[in-house]
Formats: structure tokens, sequence, C-alpha cells
């Protein structure tokens, strides 16, 4: 059957993405394959893909799906508004493809009806999407000229300043330049 979810390098999505009919127009199949849309942007190197794309009656041309599957706890803890990580990772996603609005849908695993389900709309934010590229950018330029970019932790001890390999140089002699050996 024919192949639906192929990228074309250079043409933005709304314009190829196409709608799965019922049947192939070329061989009458009504099997599919899928091709997920993989995305990297090379100055940043940061790279995903998103989970599908939508269509909604009175919003703006396509935007996307991100589905994410959540515990009970964290069921709560995104009732009312979305993990920040997940709005940042759509940002990304936006960055990607130009589309102007994506939803996040939660799906808690330990539900088994539709209250299982919560959604949140996503709108398109320039200004987090131009504070990811700066981010991601300045940590390149730091490892290519092994000095650190601007410290983007607040304090030594969350949780991204714990798992990070330069914690201690960064965090050593505040306000002093810091240097990678």
């Amino acid at each position: 059957g024919r192949h639906f979810g192929d990228r074309q390098p250079g043409k933005a999505i709304s314009v190829t993405a196409t709608h799965r009919p019922k049947n192939c127009d070329r061989c009458q199949s009504e099997v599919f394959v899928f091709h997920e849309y993989d995305f990297k942007d090379e100055d940043t190197r940061i790279s995903g893909h998103p989970d599908g794309f939508l269509k909604i009656p009175g919003l703006p041309g396509l935007g996307l799906l991100e589905a994410k599957s959540v515990s009970q706890k964290s069921a709560w803890e995104v009732r009312r508004t979305p993990n920040i990580n997940h709005v940042l990772q759509v940002q990304i996603y936006l960055m990607f493809t130009g589309l102007k609005w994506a939803r996040i849908l939660y799906w808690n695993k330990s539900e088994t009806s539709t209250a299982a389900l919560v959604e949140h709309h996503i709108d398109r934010d320039e200004e987090t999407i131009t504070a990811i590229r700066s981010t991601a950018l300045s940590v390149w330029k730091g490892i290519r000229t092994k000095e650190l970019p601007e410290r983007i932790c607040e304090t030594q001890g969350c949780k991204r300043a714990k798992d990070c390999v330069v914690q201690e140089t960064c965090f050593k002699n505040e306000g002093v330049l810091r240097v990678i050996d």
C-alpha cells in the first residue's frame, strides 16, 4: 500500500501531510504503513519526533499531537496544567514543523475509561522557541570553546544540576569566568 507520513525536505508539513484514505488510490489496498516524522536541527543538534498530527474543526491548519502515559500521581499533577517539560518538548516540535498549535494528551495508566484522559492545548510561543535554541547553541559553543555557557540551573541542588557532569565546575568560583579543564 501507499506510505503516509513521508516528509518532503524543504516543504512545510501542512503542505505535504496527507489524510489516509480508506483505500490506496494506486493499488486499492487497505493496508497502510505509517512513517514517523523525524526531525533534527543541525545547528542545535536537537532532534525528536511528534506522536502525530491533528486537524480539528475551528482551529487553524494542522496541529501536533503529543501523547503521554502517566501514573496516578502524575495524572493528578497534570489535571489542570501540563508538565513544563512536555510543553517545552511540544514547542521544539512546533519549531521543527512551523505549525501553530499542539495538543498534549495525557493517559492515566491506572484508569480504564475516558476519565483516564486529560488534554491540554498549547499555542506556539516564539519567545520560548528562541530561548530553547539560544540555550542549546550556548551549550554547543561552550563545548567548542571549553568555556561554560551561562548557567541555566538556579541552584547546585536542583535535579538538572545534580545530573550534570560539569556541576562542580559550573558552581565553583561564582562570578569568575568558568573554564572547563
